[in-house]
């Protein structure tokens, strides 16, 4: 089942921006590639840059190579130009220049489907490109308007052919986005029914700690992220082997080399890969984001077997969703009992065994910690008026203390904390 909407991707901020640097290059004429990782639609993405210059009044033009011949059959010039439908004069020969120099050229020129090429016509291509780009140049110099090609595809097919960036040529890497926080934008976006339970608010939180830059992993994990680790590490193993990610092609792809070692962010968003790193992300094993910085993807992890870094993803999303919410269901029990029982409630019936906190709650109730508050219902004056609370109190301090300790606990643990505070609600709690 497609949960992340192509539409919904392609507004994000940061894609949006991506496509403006697209649509901005081919308003001054520059060519582009533009290169994908595993996991990215290269047709959405064409679908996307289709609309931006259908906004923009460009003519386009769109050209599959893999249905023209081969480069042993008829040259490079001659097959575009028949793709092209150009009418030459029959003494003009089919060179490069001749045919930039023609005005029968739309504004931008799409070739599609680079990646189906062999390898030796895929490399022919690039160097058409580059070549193209040069002749730009020229024909900028001499006051005259140009055609910009525009070539995107899977990066794994074009990485050991990749032509230099230059002045009317420029390279575009899907790289460092969308960031944590739109992938759970994305996530919110999916909930249909708009409403808050548990199932939604795990999948906001806990699947862009997980998935990184992967929006097609939040479609693999959607039904999968609740269930137990056994499940989840069986569901990411299987979908590392149909990427054909085993341990020692990843290290083959630049697993263990420096820069993948460091997931700190740097300061700043880088626009490509690292370069020791670029077959890893072509085959979408490895990401940048802005939260979290250069990391490995969670199914290439499973596959080296590096469990406790999965786990660490699962405890970061957790721990995000669950310490505000928690605390803040402490801070509503402190403020009830100080409103039934005063202020010093806390040090009445026995003081906190921790001499920080006895401080600190003599100088505010609300400073009181759940251990605290989960041994002051042992006695009878508490327990006989919050005895129902005992559960949600209990629950709730070996949750808070799981986290605390940097270990992930499981949706049934959240499930069940959250039922306890809904019970409370119908019980007359309703400060929670």
């Amino acid at each position: 089942m497609r949960i992340v909407r192509p539409d919904a991707l392609f507004q994000l901020p940061s894609v949006r921006r991506f496509l403006s640097r697209l649509m901005d290059d081919l308003a001054n004429r520059r060519s582009l590639l533009v290169l994908l990782p595993t996991g990215i639609d290269p047709l959405e993405l064409k679908d996307a840059i289709r609309v931006e210059l259908w906004r923009r009044t460009f003519e386009l033009e769109e050209v599959s190579l893999a249905c023209l011949p081969s480069p042993k059959e008829r040259s490079l010039v001659a097959a575009l130009s028949d793709a092209l439908g150009i009418g030459w004069t029959s003494d003009a020969p089919r060179t490069l220049l001749n045919l930039m120099e023609t005005e029968q050229l739309p504004d931008i020129i799409l070739l599609d489907d680079l990646d189906q090429l062999p390898p030796a016509t895929c490399k022919d291509w690039l160097a058409f490109l580059s070549q193209w780009a040069q002749h730009s140049q020229r024909r900028i110099d001499r006051g005259s308007s140009i055609t910009a090609l525009c070539v995107m595809g899977p990066a794994a097919a074009i990485l050991s052919h990749l032509p230099e960036s230059s002045v009317h040529l420029a390279v575009h890497w899907w790289w460092g986005f969308p960031s944590a926080l739109e992938t759970r934008v994305l996530c919110r976006s999916s909930n249909e029914g708009g409403g808050w339970d548990t199932m939604t608010r795990w999948r906001e939180y806990v699947l862009p700690a997980l998935s990184g830059n992967d929006v097609s992993l939040v479609d693999d994990l959607w039904d999968v992220l609740h269930k137990d680790a056994e499940t989840l590490l069986k569901h990411l193993y299987t979908l590392a082997g149909q990427r054909g990610w085993e341990a020692g092609t990843l290290q083959n792809w630049g697993v263990g080399k420096g820069s993948i070692t460091s997931s700190s962010n740097s300061g700043f968003t880088p626009l490509s890969p690292p370069v020791d790193l670029r077959l890893l992300w072509a085959h979408g094993a490895v990401g940048w984001t802005l939260e979290y910085g250069l990391e490995l993807h969670p199914a290439a992890l499973v596959a080296l077997g590096r469990h406790d870094e999965l786990r660490h993803r699962l405890w970061r999303g957790q721990a995000e969703l669950l310490f505000p919410l928690v605390d803040r269901i402490r801070l509503e029990i402190c403020n009830h009992f100080t409103r039934t029982h005063g202020s010093d409630w806390p040090v009445r019936w026995s003081p906190p065994i921790s001499p920080e906190e006895d401080t600190a709650v003599r100088q505010s109730p609300l400073a009181c910690q759940w251990g605290h508050l989960k041994a002051l219902l042992s006695y009878e004056t508490l327990r006989r008026s919050h005895q129902n609370w005992l559960p949600l109190i209990s629950l709730a301090h070996s949750i808070r203390n799981e986290i605390a300790h940097y270990r992930p606990i499981t949706f049934r643990d959240f499930e069940g904390f959250w039922r306890e505070v809904e019970i409370s609600i119908v019980l007359g709690a309703s400060y929670l």
